[in-house]
């Protein structure tokens, strides 16, 4: 029968370390600790196969650390480590340390990364240690009015992510507020292992204290109610917001104990659920680019950065430019925008334009980039994890792809590639279409047909699950 062990190490860094996640924070020093970050982990064991699923309280963890960390798990854990058996994900928190993937942010500290190589490894052998006989229970909850669909369509046709816009609101985005829980107990009741499956950006708290935000807090209260370990796992939340947005550590213990209130006796909710089989699927996947923008329009976008750099942020030309940084830092638009704060963003910003000017001036044809894309079964349970941000509707579409199988999308798996928008998104445009690329230091937005290829994809790994057993 399944078996199943949980682990955790601390990874939080020293007070001092800049922060990911809020361009707006200038790479300015931590000043305190809010939370500590840990890695957490499961393992999972049937037929004599090991599974090891690794779950950061950290933005995301780019292609070369992951590397490093999977390197290091590969070398500790010998014969019972196999890549497709051996996923990393991260709970997507803004208030943990760069680990490579911004522009406008400092590079990963190396003795940091060390610190990542070495926890992730304590943490999968504690697991592993812990492996027991299991039983699988779960329950789904909903937590209403805790998040929001960020993208607003406004009347003027524009997108906006303000958490106040400053036009009438059209319409927005779809939600998805369920909250699913899996909880693994041995043959005799007791709890090992728990997991939280939900959609919610960790974007509480803005201050420049460490912090896991929300996943963190909410991974722990249930772990608590559950008396187990528990995990978090991002669900499609690419354009998912609480409805505390860029506020203090005050605000963010509000929003849990208000999430709190629909977490009450769990433990009568817990169905028991199939373990076997246990598998996993891999299939490769290569997102493509959209062509790169004409040299005059690439041109006039460094042009404008460098204006706003060197102070101007008053010229008619200008402004579209400065809207967008105030859609990006969660600024309303009739606020002023702060001068440090809006050079520093053009600073950032203009260095990458300068590439895209240099790369449309050779007329380069762009490589495709891989996207990590997999599937775990246990028992009637599929987790698709995706090394991307996925939009929620992308998710819901996930979702529904087995009558057979309870599918749930995760987010944020490693090495993360950015947003992945649904294809309506990328005709209405706003930030996650038309400016995250540019941090995630990409040449151009991903193409159009991205989301479609995608599904198509998930679609071939459900199959393949579907093929076996119950």
């Amino acid at each position: 029968m399944l078996e199943a062990g949980a682990g955790k190490a601390d990874i939080t860094p020293a007070v001092g370390t800049p922060l990911s996640g809020f361009i707006s924070r200038e790479n300015r020093p931590s000043t305190g600790i809010d939370t500590p970050l840990y890695v957490r982990a499961l393992a999972l064991r049937a037929q004599g196969q090991t599974y090891f699923l690794l779950s950061y309280e950290l933005l995301g963890l780019n292609d070369e650390i992951e590397q490093q960390i999977t390197a290091a798990l590969a070398a500790d854990l010998g014969p019972l480590y196999a890549p497709e058996r051996c996923l990393l994900t991260a709970v997507h928190t803004h208030s943990g340390p760069p680990t490579g993937l911004l522009i406008g942010e400092s590079g990963p500290d190396p003795a940091y990364v060390d610190l990542l190589k070495t926890q992730s490894t304590a943490a999968a052998h504690q697991a592993l240690d812990a492996l027991q006989p299991a039983r699988l229970y779960t329950t789904v909850r909903h937590l209403p009015g805790l998040t929001y669909n960020r993208r607003a369509l406004l009347d003027d046709g524009r997108v906006s992510i303000s958490p106040v816009p400053d036009r009438p609101v059209v319409r927005r985005g779809p939600l998805d507020d369920s909250l699913t829980i899996l909880l693994f107990r041995d043959l005799a009741g007791k709890p090992l292992a728990a997991v939280a499956h939900f959609a919610c950006h960790g974007v509480a708290v803005a201050s420049q204290h460490i912090g896991a935000d929300i996943p963190g807090l909410l991974a722990g209260e249930i772990g608590a109610r559950l008396q187990a370990p528990c995990l978090f796992l991002q669900s499609a939340a690419g354009d998912v917001n609480p409805t505390t947005v860029t506020a203090g550590f005050t605000e963010l213990r509000d929003w849990i104990r208000k999430a709190c209130t629909h977490l009450d006796n769990l433990e009568e909710d817990l169905k028991p659920a199939p373990t076997l089989p246990l598998m996993a699927v891999e299939h490769p996947f290569t997102l493509e680019f959209a062509p790169l923008p004409p040299v005059k329009v690439a041109q006039r976008q460094v042009d404008h950065l460098k204006r706003i750099a060197g102070g101007d942020t008053q010229s008619a030309d200008l402004q579209e430019t400065l809207r967008a940084f105030k859609n990006t830092m969660n600024i309303p638009q009739d606020a002023p925008l702060d001068a440090a704060k809006s050079r520093h963003v053009a600073q950032a910003l203009a260095g990458h334009a300068s590439r895209v000017v240099e790369a449309a001036r050779k007329g380069a044809t762009l490589p495709g980039l891989p996207l990590r894309l997999c599937a775990w079964r246990i028992g009637r349970l599929a987790l698709v994890f995706i090394a991307g941000e996925v939009f929620t509707s992308t998710g819901l579409k996930i979702r529904g792809l087995s009558e057979r199988l309870t599918v749930l999308p995760v987010s944020c798996a490693s090495p993360l590639v950015g947003y992945l928008p649904d294809q309506e998104a990328v005709f209405q445009g706003g930030y996650e279409v038309d400016d995250a690329w540019r941090f995630y230091g990409y040449p151009a937005p991903f193409a159009f047909n991205s989301e479609a290829r995608l599904v198509m994809a998930v679609v071939g790994l459900i199959r393949e699950l579907s093929q076996t057993g119950i």
